[in-house]
């Protein structure tokens, strides 16, 4: 691996460690920044639509946002696995251990993020994100 190489993978990094801060801290700007104008959202969570584009996740951030104060949700995210495809282009994989302080049982889910990004002006973003939720709602054989 070359430096440059390394860089651009901690940068990419970079995006889903602030996805997580901004959410937690209740950031929507600076949430919605980090992702491209043509970002999709996959999910097999019951907690939320099976896809959204950027204006359908800014809607659902919102009424996210609304019912929380910051740091009641914590979004851990570990274990990256980031390729490279190009000088523009990527894909990354990471586990999630989902929390929010909310509900008497405070364990939310567990799953991982299956992101794409792609470099805009030189800068990376996130152009689209699948949710795998392993559990509560099912394991994966």
């Amino acid at each position: 691996m070359t430096v440059q190489e390394w860089v651009e993978i901690e940068e990419i990094k970079s995006l889903r460690m602030k996805y997580s801060h901004y959410t937690d801290t209740l950031q929507k700007e600076k949430l919605m920044a980090l992702f491209s104008e043509d970002f999709i959202m996959e999910t097999e969570a019951s907690f939320t639509q099976p896809a959204m584009n950027k204006e359908a996740l800014s809607q659902y951030v919102d009424e996210l946002f609304s019912r929380h104060k910051p740091h009641e949700m914590f979004h851990s995210v570990s274990t990256p696995l980031i390729e490279l495809i190009d000088e523009n282009n990527a894909t990354g994989v990471w586990y999630l251990l989902d929390y929010d302080v909310h509900y008497e049982q405070m364990f939310r889910l567990l799953g991982t993020y299956n992101d794409h990004y792609r470099k805009e002006n030189g800068q990376w973003k996130i152009t689209k994100t699948t949710l795998r939720v392993m559990w509560p709602n099912k394991w994966y054989r």
